[in-house]
């Protein structure tokens, strides 16, 4: 079978599955970045292609399925109805409620049935996917295994400026203010935006200016700064739609057409991140005052719930004694993040080698049940493999562990794999050289960059950091954050902080949330659980109760 390799193409961080980017050994050479990862690799299905020269190809005799339009059946196909008979059904009346004119319904891609509207996704005139919403339900489906492409794509192939949306209503509405330049993402802002990787050659390099439309919210702002690190910086303009309008439709809606064309002479540049006004946070307080801090999120674990949620761009500490559950815990919140809210996690877990004992703790955490054979053979297996393949990921340093490389490697996931969860266990794994820095120095530095990584990505980042070691004579002391070895920087850095301990004697763990930086995420505590061996998950115990918390993969 065919490598990569013997194309020259260089698979960075060990990676076996999913998408990455790397160097092109086709233009590389000559460029004045030869750094730059133009190369975009599918390593499921043995293609690539460069996003710079045009270079692409595929393995021969490769033994991943290749993807066909067989794949998946999409519903039958009918023209475009916009006859007075439409216009009676509940569906086209619900569009034309929302402020979108006939005529913009009539120039893009929608579709009506009596009870729906469809949104069709073509390429070249192709369909190649499509999303039905129903008039009296805010409920949206797309087509189980279709490709995810950005709706409208056609109608940008040879403009000079674009609108990015995030959600196709969004786009109809500068339709209807006239500016026919617009797609929207497929699947909302909290999603990867990988789906872009195949138009930016022939449909957005040839763009002087993006603008960049999403929903004035915490998503759409984290939506925004994906699509700005994507397209750069340089041609990137950050529309805003002024006090009480979340988006381009409710705007549409409470001001009319041209004032929505005027949100994008308004709309400012993406500047360095480096300077920010005060002022610029208008709308972010106003937001605030009104609706309230925004609160994190919460695992379905009854008892840790109420006192700690968990939020993107914070940065949690962990620690507890040597074989106390920090691993097996971490994995149930990782797994809960995951299930519950469809947070990727992207694992440097030396902690979880061989990483065939790691896919049989969190498949039996997943299935509820110890392994078989009969498991693995068992066509109903499949749907927790894909699960895993989809959510999960480990980062395998091919030198030394350096944290650079490792936040590197989280970028890519973060980027084209939807990753907001970033477990690096343990911190004493890390194999970057002190120079002439303390280890003090050393650990403030390093909490600094991982701080800044959350906040920069949208990312969870959960360090599992060990106490320092105790003479079993001075007795066993309770631990706490200014007990990890190192310096007290663990404590005074971190937005969350926890340690875990197990209480054999009474088959028990005690979870206590030692720091919760933000009041509206909680106040902290302690909270008891039991490991159930048999499922591998954690059992919360309330007033001496045993509580299920079930897990459903989605």
């Amino acid at each position: 079978m065919q490598t990569f390799e013997q194309y020259g193409i260089e698979i960075p961080y060990r990676r076996t599955s999913g998408k990455v980017r790397s160097t092109c050994p086709q233009c590389s050479a000559t460029r004045h970045n030869p750094r730059d990862r133009s190369l975009s690799i599918d390593l499921d299905h043995g293609w690539w292609k460069c996003h710079h020269c045009g270079w692409s190809g595929s393995l021969k005799n490769y033994n991943a399925p290749e993807f066909t339009s067989k794949d998946y059946k999409l519903p039958e196909q009918h023209p475009v109805d916009h006859s007075p008979q439409m216009a009676d059904t509940a569906a086209y009346a619900y569009v034309i409620s929302r402020g979108i004119s006939p005529e913009a319904i009539a120039a893009a891609p929608v579709e009506f049935t009596p009870t729906a509207v469809k949104f069709v996704f073509e390429c070249d005139g192709k369909r190649i996917n499509e999303k039905c919403r129903s008039a009296n339900a805010k409920r949206f489906s797309l087509v189980e295994g279709a490709e995810l492409i950005p709706w409208n794509i056609d109608a940008v192939r040879d403009t000079s400026e674009c609108i990015i949306t995030e959600g196709e209503f969004d786009a109809l509405a500068f339709i209807t203010a006239g500016r026919a330049d617009v797609v929207s993402v497929p699947n909302g802002g909290s999603a990867a935006t990988s789906y872009f990787d195949d138009f930016m050659d022939g449909w957005f390099d040839n763009k002087t200016t993006i603008y960049i439309a999403s929903d004035n919210d915490k998503v759409g702002r984290q939506l925004a700064a994906d699509l700005v690190k994507r397209f750069g910086k340089g041609r990137c303009r950050l529309v805003s739609y002024g006090p009480g309008c979340k988006d381009a439709n409710e705007h549409l809606l409470q001001y009319g057409a041209k004032s929505l064309l005027e949100c994008l002479t308004k709309a400012e540049r993406a500047t360095s991140d480096e300077v920010v006004s005060l002022g610029d946070r208008l709308l972010e307080a106003l937001s605030i005052v009104r609706q309230g801090p925004q609160r994190g999120i919460t695992l379905g674990l009854q008892n840790l719930d109420e006192i700690c949620r968990f939020e993107s761009g914070r940065l949690c500490v962990v620690t507890g004694r040597p074989g106390c559950g920090k691993s097996e815990f971490i994995d149930e919140i990782a797994t809960r993040l995951a299930i519950n809210h469809h947070w990727g996690v992207a694992y440097f877990s030396p902690e979880n080698m061989p990483l065939g004992n790691h896919f049989i703790k969190i498949a039996k955490r997943l299935v509820g049940h110890p392994l078989t054979e009969d498991d693995l053979n068992n066509q109903a297996f499949d749907p927790t493999v894909k699960f895993m393949n989809r959510y999960y990921h480990h980062i395998i340093p091919s030198g030394d562990a350096r944290i650079d490389d490792i936040l590197d490697a989280a970028a890519d996931l973060v980027l084209y794999n939807n990753v907001r969860t970033l477990v690096i266990d343990p911190y004493n794994e890390l194999q970057d050289d002190y120079g002439a820095a303390t280890e003090t120095l050393y650990v403030s530095r390093l909490l600094t960059k991982l701080k800044r990584f959350a906040t920069d990505y949208g990312v969870l980042v959960i360090l599992v950091a060990h106490p320092r070691q105790q003479r079993r004579e001075a007795g066993e002391t309770a631990l706490d954050l200014y007990s990890i070895s190192g310096s007290a920087h663990f404590y005074n850095k971190t937005d969350y902080g926890i340690i875990v301990s197990r209480d054999t004697e009474h088959n028990r763990v005690e979870v206590r949330v030692d720091k919760v930086k933000f009041v509206e995420n909680g106040t902290g505590g302690k909270v008891f659980f039991k490991f159930d061996l048999d499922s591998g998950r954690y059992l919360p115990i309330i007033n001496g109760r045993l509580e299920q918390s079930p897990l459903q993969m989605q």
